[in-house]
């Protein structure tokens, strides 16, 4: 169970990370719009 838990844990932590790349990407591209 605790092998699930890290390999699901690590795949959170990955979107999460995709994920607030793309939402910085925005709002740099909202920053050079205004």
């Amino acid at each position: 169970n605790s092998a699930v838990g890290l390999f699901v844990g690590s795949i959170i932590v990955f979107m999460f990370g995709l994920n607030a790349e793309q939402i910085a990407a925005l709002r740099f591209q909202k920053r050079d719009e205004g």
